[in-house]
C-alpha cells in the first residue's frame, strides 16, 4: 500500500448539491454523481495534481444516486459511464457525449448502487425496489437477470471474479450470494443495520459496511464472517479497495478511514456532515464525494499533496465544524448526556424522544410504539447562543440550520420561544416548498432540543380516525431551539423501514392494515324502537313475537352463541317497509361482527340474498338512515372472512353504488361510504388484486372531490395512500397514479388541501394526509 498518512491533494468544484457517488476510470479520470441531477467527468491536469471538468452528463430527472465505469470494450474504446438515479432510470454514457447513449428502465424505485460485471460490457444495479439486476450496457433494453429475495431495499451489489458469484447487501440487514445464473446460494447474517456497501477482496472473499458502523470480512463460499472491524462512530456509507489488504471507508461521522488488515491506520476528518462515497484511483489516491457538493482527492504521495497553505485552510475548516459539534445542546453539555444504555428502557408513548451521547456526539432517538423500539432520528450538531438571532430582517430567539433530503443546501428555520413548535415547523415547510411529510419530524426536533433531554411531546393514541392532529398539537409547550442536522434521518429513510418502503421521515397515515368497524350502539334504544315498530298498525305479515325480538337483539353481542331461528327472524324483518326497517339494519350491522352470524348470513346463496336486500336500501332515493346503516353493515362484514368474501364478490355493484350515493350527501353517509372504500383498500393491501385495486382507486378518486365532511375526506385519502403505498409493480402503480391524476379537479384539490396555509381553518388530518398522497403520486 502507498505510504500513509494521506493528505488533501485537491478539491473539485462544480456540483450544486451533495455528491452521492464517485468512481475512477482506468486512465485516472474521476466520475461523480450528484443530487443536482447530473454526473460529471473530471480529467487529470497535465501541469499539476488537480482535475478539470471535461463533461457534464445530463438526462436524469432526479438525483443521481450511483455511478460506475465499464472498461473499454468492443466499439467503446474509451469505456462507458453508467449512472443510476432516483428517477428509477439507468443512463449509459460515452465519455465523449453529455447525452446518454441509452436509458435503461426496469427498476421500480431509486437505483442506489452500480458495479461492473465480470463479463465484458455488463454491469449490476441495486435498487430500493428490493431487487438487483444484471444488464448488458448496450444492445438490450431489458435486464439479463433480476434477483429477488431481500425484504428491504437493496443498497449494494458486486460480482466476484472466477466463480462469477453475485453478492447483494440490503436494508433488511442481510447479505445474499447468488450463482451467475441467479439462483440463491446463501443468506449471510451478521450486520445489525442496513448493509450499505460491498467490495471484493479476492475471488472468494469480500468486505461489507453498514449503518451499524462496522465492516465485516466474509468468505462467500462458506458464508462465514472472518472478522468484524470497528472504528467508525456512525453509519458507514461506502467502501473501496486500495491495494492488497488495504481499503478505505467513508461515513456519517465526517471521516474517511484507511485500513490495513484489521487495523484502522488513519482517520481523515472532513469539513462536512456526510462522506457519501469513496473510490480509489489507479495511483492509489482516494476520492471522496461529500454532502457539501464537493469532490475531494487525498494522496499519500507528497508530490501530489496540496500546498501548505491549502492544507492549513483545510485543517481550519475541519476544526471549525468540530467546534460547532462540541457546543452545548440547549444548555446541556454533550459530555453530560446519558449513553445508549438509557435506550434499554421502553418509551412511555409513541413519538417520545431522548438525546443520548454516541461517540462524543449528541444523537436524537424516537420511540416507536408500533415496533416497540427506539429508532435513530438524527445527529444534533450544536446550539446557537441565547441572544436574539436576526433572520430575514426579524429577530428570533433561535434559528435552526436544517439539512434535508431534497437536493437543497441547509435551510434556516427561525423560531421564537412563545411559538407553537408545529406552527413554526409548518411555516418552515411552506416557506421552503417542502413536503408536508416533514411536519412532525421538524416539530419534534424543536420540542426535543430544549433544556430537557427527555421530552414526551405526543400523547399515546390508537385511532387516527377519532383523534385530531390539532388536539395533539395543543398539548405541546414551546421549547428553545438548537442548530440541527437531519441528514441521517431524512436522507436515509428508505434504509430504516420494513421492505425499504418508508418514503418519508415522519410516519404517514398509511398503509392502513386493519379494517374499520362501526361498533357504537345503544341496544336499549334499538330494542325499544323494534318493539314500537313491530306493534305498529299496518301490514302484520312480518310481525314477530317479543321473545323473537329479544333473541334478535342478542345477536348484537359479538361473543354470543346464536340459534338458526335468530337468523330467520333477521331475514324476515329485513322485509319490513323502507320507512321502518332502519332498526333492523342497525341490529344486522352489529350482528355481523359475530362470527357465527357472519358465516350464516354472508355465505353462499344467503349472502347473495342479503346483498339483494341491501340493494333496496342503497338507492339514491332511499332514506338517508337506510343508506348509512346499510353501508355500515357492509363495512362490518369485514370483521370475518365470509363477510370479506361477500363484499369482494359484489364489489362492482357496491363501488358503483357509492358513486351514485355521493353527489354529495349527508355527512354520516359520506363517512360510511369512505370507510367502505378504505376497508376495500385494506383487503387489496392484504391480498393484491390489480383489477380490484384500480376499481377502488377509480371510485375513491371520483368520490373524493364530492365529499364535504373532513372525516370522510380523510378516510378516502388514507384509502388512496394505502393502495398506492404497497404497489410494487411499476406498470400497475403507473395505472393507479394515472387514474388519480386524470380525475377532473382531483389533483388540484389535493394540492390545495396539502398547501393549506392555516391548519386551524383546514382539518389538519386532511391537509397532512393530502400532502402524503401528493408525495406518493410524485415519486
Amino acid at each position: 500500500m502507498a505510504g500513509v498518512p494521506y493528505k488533501l491533494s485537491c478539491v473539485l468544484y462544480g456540483h450544486k448539491s451533495d455528491v452521492r457517488a464517485v468512481a475512477a476510470t482506468r486512465n485516472g479520470c474521476i466520475v461523480s454523481g450528484s443530487r443536482d441531477k447530473s454526473a460529471k467527468l473530471w480529467t487529470p491536469n497535465s501541469t499539476n495534481a488537480g482535475f478539470s471538468e471535461s463533461q457534464t452528463l445530463l438526462g436524469h430527472t432526479n438525483f443521481v444516486s450511483s455511478v460506475c465505469v465499464l472498461q473499454p470494450h468492443g466499439s467503446h474504446k474509451l469505456g462507458l459511464i453508467i449512472t443510476g438515479g432516483n428517477d428509477r432510470n439507468i443512463g449509459v454514457f460515452t465519455p465523449e457525449s453529455p447525452t446518454p447513449l441509452c436509458v435503461l428502465k426496469g427498476h421500480g424505485s431509486t437505483v442506489c448502487g452500480l458495479s461492473p460485471g465480470i463479463e465484458e460490457g455488463t454491469f449490476l444495479s441495486a435498487s430500493w425496489d428490493l431487487t438487483a439486476k444484471l444488464w448488458k450496457a448496450h444492445g438490450n433494453d431489458s435486464p439479463l437477470m433480476s434477483l429477488s429475495g431481500h425484504e428491504a431495499a437493496v443498497w449494494a451489489v458486486i460480482q466476484l471474479a472466477t466463480t462469477k458469484t453475485i453478492v447483494t447487501g440490503s436494508a433488511d440487514k442481510n447479505i445474499k450470494t447468488w450463482t451467475s445464473t441467479g439462483e440463491p446460494l446463501r443468506t449471510l447474517k451478521g450486520h445489525s443495520d442496513c448493509v450499505r456497501g460491498l467490495v471484493a477482496t479476492s475471488d472468494k472473499e469480500f468486505l461489507s459496511c453498514a449503518n451499524d458502523a462496522t465492516v465485516m470480512y466474509w468468505n462467500a463460499e462458506s458464508g462465514t464472517c472472518l472478522a468484524t472491524l470497528y472504528g467508525h462512530t456512525n453509519y458507514i456509507y461506502s467502501i473501496a479497495m486500495i491495494e492488497g489488504e488495504s481499503f478505505v471507508t467513508s461515513g456519517e461521522d465526517r471521516t474517511l478511514r484507511v485500513w490495513r488488515l484489521a487495523d484502522c491506520v488513519q482517520t481523515i476528518h472532513l469539513p462536512c456532515q456526510s462522506v457519501w462515497s469513496v473510490a480509489v484511483l489507479p495511483n492509489k489516491d482516494i476520492i471522496a464525494g461529500t454532502s457539501d457538493g464537493l469532490v475531494r482527492v487525498f494522496s499519500a504521495d507528497p508530490s501530489r499533496c496540496a500546498s501548505p497553505e491549502i492544507l492549513a485552510k483545510f485543517e481550519e475548516e475541519v476544526a471549525n465544524i468540530n467546534t460547532v459539534a462540541e457546543k452545548e445542546i440547549g444548555g446541556v453539555k454533550i459530555s453530560d448526556l446519558p449513553g445508549k444504555e438509557v435506550l434499554v428502557k421502553p418509551g412511555r408513548s409513541d413519538g417520545q424522544t431522548k438525546l443520548v451521547k454516541e461517540g462524543g456526539a449528541a444523537v436524537c432517538y424516537s420511540w416507536s410504539a408500533a415496533s416497540q423500539e427506539w429508532t435513530k432520528v438524527g445527529d444534533v450538531l450544536g446550539a446557537t447562543s441565547g441572544e436574539k438571532q436576526l433572520y430575514a430582517g426579524k429577530e428570533y430567539d433561535y434559528v435552526f440550520s436544517v439539512d434535508v433530503e431534497d437536493g437543497k443546501p441547509p435551510l434556516k428555520l427561525p423560531y421564537n420561544k412563545n411559538e407553537d413548535p408545529w406552527v413554526a415547523a409548518q411555516r418552515f415547510i411552506h416557506d421552503n416548498h417542502l413536503s408536508q411529510l416533514y411536519l412532525d419530524q421538524v416539530a419534534n426536533f424543536i420540542v426535543t432540543n430544549s433544556n430537557k433531554t427527555d421530552a414526551s411531546p405526543l400523547p399515546q393514541f390508537s385511532d387516527p380516525f377519532t383523534v385530531h392532529s390539532t388536539e395533539i398539537r395543543t398539548s405541546i409547550s414551546p421549547s428553545s431551539a438548537v442548530e440541527l442536522n437531519m441528514t441521517s434521518a431524512l436522507a436515509n429513510y428508505a434504509t430504516e423501514a420494513e421492505s425499504g418502503k418508508e418514503r418519508c421521515p415522519s410516519k404517514p397515515y398509511f398503509p392502513q392494515k386493519i379494517y374499520l368497524r362501526f361498533d357504537q350502539a345503544n341496544l336499549k334504544v334499538i330494542l325499544e324502537k323494534l318493539h314500537e315498530l313491530n306493534c305498529s298498525p299496518g301490514d302484520r305479515v312480518n310481525q314477530v313475537s317479543e321473545d323473537q325480538l329479544e333473541g334478535l337483539v342478542k345477536m348484537a353481542d359479538p361473543t354470543s352463541s346464536i340459534q338458526p331461528s335468530h337468523v330467520d327472524v333477521l331475514k324476515q324483518l329485513l322485509e319490513w317497509p323502507s320507512e321502518i326497517v332502519y332498526p333492523v339494519l342497525d341490529i344486522a350491522r352489529l350482528a355481523v361482527r359475530n362470527q357465527e352470524v357472519n358465516t350464516a348470513i354472508c355465505s353462499g346463496q344467503i349472502g347473495d340474498q342479503l346483498i339483494g336486500y341491501l340493494r333496496r336500501f342503497l338507492l339514491p332515493t332511499s332514506p338517508k338512515a337506510n343508506q348509512m346503516l346499510s353501508l355500515r353493515l357492509v363495512c362490518n362484514m369485514f370483521a370475518h372472512q365470509d363477510g370479506v368474501n361477500l363484499v369482494l364478490k359484489h364489489r362492482d355493484y357496491l363501488l358503483s353504488t357509492l358513486v351514485d350515493l355521493v353527489p354529495p350527501c349527508h355527512k354520516n353517509v359520506q363517512i360510511a361510504a369512505a370507510t367502505l372504500i378504505l376497508n376495500l383498500a385494506v383487503a387489496f393491501n392484504r391480498i393484491p388484486n390489480p383489477l380490484g385495486q384500480i376499481q377502488t382507486v377509480s371510485t375513491a378518486s371520483t368520490v373524493l372531490p364530492r365529499l364535504t365532511d373532513p372525516e370522510a375526506q380523510f378516510r378516502t385519502l388514507v384509502a388512496l395512500g394505502t393502495l398506492l403505498w404497497d404497489m410494487d409493480q411499476p406498470d400497475s402503480r403507473a395505472k393507479l397514479v394515472h387514474c388519480v391524476k386524470n380525475t377532473p379537479a382531483l389533483p388540484t384539490l389535493l394540492e390545495q388541501w396539502a398547501c393549506s396555509s392555516s391548519i386551524e381553518q383546514q382539518h389538519a388530518k386532511v391537509a397532512n394526509c393530502s400532502a402524503q398522497v401528493v408525495a406518493l403520486l410524485d415519486m
